[in-house]
């Protein structure tokens, strides 16, 4: 793995490593990248917001990363609409994280 320091994800993920530990769950594409950094656990985006609300209930899950793939669902880039707010925004990565 190549991991530069200026890298976007690596930058959301030391951000998030202050906020979530071993114990909790986020969710993102790069998976190697935020667990590495922040030891949380990585889940995927699920099919559609039905399910990926579910997933974020089920597991608690606090904070999201979009990071532009092109493989992210339609739904992600229109998180702020249900209930996760911006807390975080270097390049082309954000961290959502979600309001309680």
């Amino acid at each position: 793995m190549n991991i530069v320091e200026d890298d976007s994800i690596v930058k959301a993920s030391n951000f998030l490593k202050n906020f979530v530990g071993e114990e909790d769950f986020i969710i993102g594409e790069n998976y190697p990248v935020l667990h590495y950094f922040t030891k949380a656990y990585v889940l995927p985006f699920s099919g559609d917001i039905e399910h990926f609300q579910k997933i974020v209930d089920s597991f608690n899950v606090k904070f999201v990363v979009i990071d532009n793939e092109i493989t992210l669902p339609s739904y992600a880039s229109e998180l702020e609409n249900f209930g996760f707010e911006k807390v975080f925004e270097y390049k082309n990565v954000k961290v959502l994280k979600k309001v309680e």
